[in-house]
């Protein structure tokens, strides 16, 4: 018999999705608003892999946007601007997380391999994050569409 209370009942979701460290076509599909975590803000980026047999899973991208302005030295700027076709923002310009969404990328992965302390996890823990972004040479979506699908 369970005895744990209603309030005590913490559900695990899903493990995050590892995938071997390589070259991916993906399409950011969202980001989220800022949020604090850890004393840090961030910027979450979600991207749809492309390519067999990953097609249809997601993995995230996360940027330190801190709480003032964007730096010019960040990688939330590069980046940035790379996805705004290697064009530098106007001055004073809104550096929108929108750009991102709906356009397609060439995608590197790396394996994240959490620690305990200062030992590392088995491999049962690790999951992939998108690490570099370039633009890809297939057409944007239109915001409006809901596919996201070749």
């Amino acid at each position: 018999m369970d005895m744990a209370s209603d309030s005590e009942k913490i559900r695990f979701s899903s493990h995050p999705l590892w995938i071997p460290d390589g070259e991916y076509q993906a399409k950011c599909k969202d980001y989220s608003k800022p949020i604090n975590y850890r004393g840090t803000r961030k910027i979450f980026l979600t991207f749809v892999l492309l390519n067999e047999p990953y097609a249809g899973k997601e993995l995230f991208m996360a940027f330190n946007v801190g709480f003032d302005d964007i730096r010019s030295g960040s990688r939330y700027f590069k980046y940035w601007c790379a996805a705004n076709g290697d064009k530098l923002p106007s001055p004073n310009a809104i550096m929108s997380q929108r750009i991102f969404k709906n356009k397609y990328f060439n995608v590197t992965t790396r394996t994240v391999k959490p620690k305990r302390g200062t030992e590392e996890m088995p491999f049962d823990f690790y999951y992939s994050i998108v690490d570099h972004i370039k633009l890809s040479n297939l057409p944007d979506i239109k915001e409006d569409e809901e596919s996201y699908s070749l």
